[in-house]
């Protein structure tokens, strides 16, 4: 230190880093494990907007749509949810808007890009601000059609049995 043009020893300041790099590095290993999660492909996962905009999904969902991600991005779900369930599906969502719920279980049709139809069962839940406000939605989607396919054929042939049966 210097004071009056003398010196008087010198002043070092250390700052211990390491409780922060621990820290930042934990951090790094959580955002990584969350990255994996979202892309293992298990369950189509999405992220959407208060107007229902595909903001982030992962691989599966493309999949389980038909889409490339890049014609995904900026659809809404309603575009592609089958006319006949999109009335259910904006009732159910109303619930949300309306702070009845956060969490909606439904079993639904998408139209797919080639223009089939994908049967899932989606897990959404929305995302509030601290005002209650909704700031985003979350979504897994499971693709069920080989089950429906596998149920459509079992009352067919049950079906076909009675059927059979009576003559």
């Amino acid at each position: 230190i210097d004071i009056d043009g003398r010196q008087y020893g010198r002043l070092w300041l250390y700052t211990d880093i390491a409780e922060r790099r621990r820290a930042v590095q934990a951090l790094r290993i959580s955002e990584q494990r969350l990255r994996n999660y979202f892309e293992l492909g298990l369950i189509g996962m999405d992220m959407t907007s208060t107007d229902k905009r595909f903001l982030h999904f992962n691989d599966r969902l493309c999949e389980i749509l038909g889409y490339p991600r890049q014609e995904l991005y900026g659809k809404t779900w309603l575009e592609l949810t089958h006319p006949d369930d999109q009335p259910k599906d904006l009732q159910r969502f109303g619930r949300i808007e309306r702070l009845e719920t956060d969490i909606l279980l439904t079993e639904k049709r998408f139209i797919k890009k080639d223009g089939s139809i994908a049967h899932a069962e989606v897990i959404s839940r929305c995302v509030r601000r601290k005002g209650g406000g909704i700031d985003h939605y979350v979504a897994m989607i499971q693709d069920i059609s080989a089950r429906k396919q596998t149920e459509e054929k079992a009352r067919t042939l049950r079906a076909q049995l009675l059927q059979s049966q009576k003559l």
